[in-house]
């Protein structure tokens, strides 16, 4: 990666740029694609209650 500071300011190059805009999107999806996997899993398993069903009805 290249910087260089011309009159005072750092200046990066486009493709660096975009090299770490690309790194910094892809971080986010993987953030919100994990928070959405598990809204996904905890709505698809419930909780287990008292009044689910025959499962709950073991024979010794």
């Amino acid at each position: 990666m290249s910087i260089s500071a011309t009159q005072g300011s750092p200046k990066i190059s486009i493709d660096d740029y975009l090299m770490v805009k690309s790194a910094q999107m892809s971080n986010n999806k993987a953030k919100l694609d994990g928070a959405n996997a598990l809204k996904l899993i905890e709505s698809a398993v419930p909780a287990p209650t008292a009044t689910q069903g025959n499962n709950l009805n073991v024979k010794v």
